[in-house]
């Protein structure tokens, strides 16, 4: 049916890209099945490309620029392509446990898993504006002002939702790890201020 053939489109509203831009994700994905597509993202700020392919490495908990296409099992949301049918499979995010950063990485490791191919096509482009997109640095703000945005849900750093993040991904022996890591560096950055 007519749904099951549809097309979905995750994005930023923080980026731009140009007039065939949905018309050429379509038709490279009809010749791709059980496919994520992603959008390369280029920086605003620079005209450079951003990391968009990424090999998490859930063991030691290293998430890397991938060197390869076929060594790609994570990627961003943010001009993901894929098909409605795809969707319903692979399921959908975890609001409560991940509100913002780490969902889409958590989405797409669920559907590499799945057997989904990950790809990011070069031919497929949107401009990113880096500066819009969460809260990055704390400087010289008070203490209750740093705590409450260190703790925000648009923090990249938030302990609670990386915790969240290691619960639904990591390999279960390595949990203990993970969060040990994740807690002992958040006491780390709470005490510097």
């Amino acid at each position: 049916n007519a749904v099951s053939e549809s097309f979905v489109l995750m994005i930023n509203d923080d980026v731009t890209f140009e007039p065939q831009f949905l018309e050429r994700a379509v038709a490279l994905l009809q010749s791709a099945p059980r496919t994520l597509l992603l959008a390369q993202a280029v920086s605003k700020q620079t005209g450079r490309p951003l990391v968009s392919g990424v090999e998490a490495d859930l063991k030691h908990w290293r998430f890397q620029p991938s060197q390869a296409a076929n060594k790609i099992n994570c990627l961003t949301t943010n001009g993901l392509f894929l098909r409605w049918a795809d969707l319903q499979q692979i399921g959908g995010f975890h609001p409560r446990w991940l509100p913002h950063y780490n969902a889409d990485y958590e989405f797409t490791l669920r559907a590499y898993r799945k057997g989904f191919r990950l790809h990011v096509s070069p031919e497929l482009q949107l401009v990113w504006d880096e500066k819009t997109t969460g809260f990055h640095r704390f400087d010289r703000m008070p203490l209750a002002a740093f705590l409450r945005q260190y703790f925000s849900k648009k923090s990249l750093g938030n302990p609670v939702y990386h915790s969240a993040f290691v619960l639904l991904v990591s390999p279960r022996l390595r949990i203990p790890v993970h969060l040990a890591k994740i807690w002992w560096g958040a006491l780390l950055t709470v005490g510097r201020r």
